[in-house]
């Protein structure tokens, strides 16, 4: 299953991404992340590993994630080491002027074995999910909330 969706926030790119790549930020716009860990030493890049406790669907799944790509102010991408749902997560900010970016989040998941649920279960789920991730993000940083 993929899930794609745009949304223009009222702030520059290089403030959207200081908010992305802060894994700590997470629980203040992804409504299932509930915590995360990560070993390395400074700022997110390719390779880094991030544990994260989240909850879907009433379950607290623990998931290792690997950032696969990422570009100051341009795209941050991830997709799952370890988890019960086999997930790649690209986000990719487009400046449309000095104080606005377009932020697209392609979302991919696999649901497989993921407590045997059909992908008719599944995909409306996922797809509030993306959705909801995009708004908490528009309205964080937009309401300057997050310290980077």
């Amino acid at each position: 299953m993929t899930f794609d969706e745009t949304i223009v926030i009222r702030t520059p790119a290089t403030e959207v991404f200081k908010t992305l790549s802060n894994f700590r930020n997470f629980k203040k716009f992804v409504s299932s992340y509930q915590d995360g860990t990560y070993e390395g030493k400074g700022p997110l890049e390719q390779g880094s590993e991030i544990t994260s406790t989240l909850f879907f669907l009433g379950r607290k799944v623990t998931a290792t994630s690997v950032v696969t790509e990422v570009e100051a102010d341009k795209t941050l991408a991830y997709e799952s080491k370890t988890s019960p749902v086999p997930t790649k997560v690209k986000f990719t900010l487009e400046r449309v002027s000095d104080q606005s970016t377009r932020v697209h989040l392609h979302y991919e998941v696999i649901p497989g074995s993921f407590f045997h649920l059909e992908e008719s279960f599944l995909r409306p789920r996922y797809s509030r999910e993306v959705s909801v991730t995009l708004r908490g993000l528009k309205s964080l940083v937009e309401s300057k909330g997050v310290k980077v």
